[in-house]
């Protein structure tokens, strides 16, 4: 290689030379350095997304911290019988059976009842209320878009 180099006139020496920086440049600026590049961009995208996911878990965490607070805020307002009774009127549900299990535990039967209602109630006995649902029962009742729904209840304390 070095003898056909030599046996070449200056200025195709001078030509070869330049062809080969350029080829070298263009090696490393397109099978390197762009690939870097791009990788770099896509580790910067994938950054800031899990940038704003932190954000995001740290103001609900501090909502879950503060839920506590509010939950027994909201479940002192009365008797267990008294908060499901209440509870379950303003759900527009009625009640077949209750049966307390001392202060702090209970169970409720609620006969053919809308689904998205008893969903609606379970819900916010349990979040928003704070109240613990030990065990659920939900099953379909005769009529379309209906359930039977036993649960047990209980109070944290």
């Amino acid at each position: 290689m070095n003898t056909w180099f030599a046996t070449q006139t200056s200025r195709d020496q001078v030509a070869i030379v330049a062809l080969a920086v350029a080829a070298v440049i263009y090696v490393l600026v397109g099978w390197i350095y762009q690939p870097l590049q791009a990788k770099q961009w896509q580790l910067a995208q994938a950054n800031e997304t899990a940038a704003e996911d932190l954000r995001w878990m740290l103001g609900a965490a501090a909502q879950v911290q503060a839920a506590p607070a509010k939950q027994a805020k909201s479940s002192s307002g009365g008797s267990l019988s008294q908060v499901i009774d209440a509870s379950v009127r303003r759900a527009g549900l009625k009640m077949k059976r209750f049966q307390p299990s001392g202060d702090k535990q209970a169970q409720v039967w609620l006969e053919n009842v809308p689904y998205a209602a008893a969903m609606t109630w379970l819900n916010d006995l349990e979040v928003e209320r704070g109240y613990r649902i030990d065990s659920a029962s939900i099953t379909a009742a005769s009529q379309s878009g209906s359930v039977n729904v036993r649960i047990r209840v209980a109070v944290d304390a």
